[in-house]
C-alpha cells in the first residue's frame, strides 16, 4: 500500500489468526484479484480441547464483481471442513450485500451477529456501517456478541464468545 502522508515507506498489513489453542496446521490461500491489490484468505485448523475447528480470517477486496468471486472461492475450501468452521474478517460489504448473502446463503455459515443492532465498525469515528464479520457453522453458539470502541485501527474491533459443542 501507498506510504502514509509524510513517509516514504510503503504501509504493510495482513490478516493473522492468533489463538491460546494450538494451532495443527495453516495456510494462506490467495483469491481471484483482478489486478488489483492481492487478496487471500489464511485458513488454520485450531485443536479446541479436541474439537478441530477451521478458522479462516479475509480481507475481502473493494468493488462487488471482486468479492463476490472472492467469497465463491472461500465456500469452495470451507465447504470441505468437517467440523465446526469460524469465517471472520473485513468483507467491505454491508449484510444485505449479494456477497455476505452469497456466504450466508452456502449454509455453511451463520452471522454471529445476526439480529444485534447498531454494530456498526466502520469508520472508527462515529462507525455507520458493518463490514466486519464473525460467520460461524450453524451448530456453534453466539453469546456476548459487541463492538469494541478503540481508535486503534480504522475498524472497530468485534468479539464474541462462542460455544463448540462435541
Amino acid at each position: 500500500m501507498e506510504p502514509a502522508e509524510g513517509q516514504t515507506n510503503n504501509r504493510q498489513y495482513g490478516t493473522a489468526i492468533i489463538s491460546k489453542y494450538p494451532i495443527l496446521r495453516s495456510e494462506n490461500v490467495l483469491l481471484s484479484s483482478f489486478g488489483k491489490e492481492q487478496r487471500g484468505v489464511l485458513h488454520a485448523v485450531v485443536n479446541l480441547k479436541g474439537i478441530h475447528v477451521d478458522v479462516y480470517n479475509t480481507h475481502l477486496g473493494l468493488d462487488v464483481t471482486s468479492r463476490t468471486a472472492q467469497a465463491q472461492e472461500i465456500i469452495e475450501p470451507a465447504s470441505a471442513s468437517e467440523g465446526p468452521a469460524l469465517l471472520m474478517g473485513d468483507f467491505n460489504a454491508e449484510p444485505d450485500s449479494s456477497e455476505v448473502k452469497l456466504l450466508l446463503d452456502s449454509g455453511l455459515f451463520v452471522n454471529s451477529f445476526q439480529g444485534i443492532e447498531d454494530a456498526y465498525t466502520f469508520p472508527v469515528i462515529n462507525p455507520s456501517a458493518t463490514i466486519d464479520y464473525i460467520l460461524t457453522s450453524p451448530a456453534v453458539r453466539h453469546s456476548n456478541q459487541r463492538v469494541i470502541h478503540t481508535e486503534a485501527s480504522d475498524h472497530l474491533p468485534i468479539a464474541a464468545e462462542l460455544t463448540f459443542e462435541r
